[in-house]
């Protein structure tokens, strides 16, 4: 996201969206740790 070149640096389109900062992710997550979570 700190991208000093504005050519590379990520819009607050893209930034609002993505899953670092929505909780999200298009993974799911491993069976162990769901089951080290019980």
């Amino acid at each position: 996201m700190l991208v000093y070149d504005t050519v590379h640096r990520r819009t607050m389109g893209e930034l609002i969206v993505h899953p670092w900062l929505t909780g999200r992710s298009d993974r799911e997550p491993a069976r162990d740790i769901i089951t080290m979570m019980r």
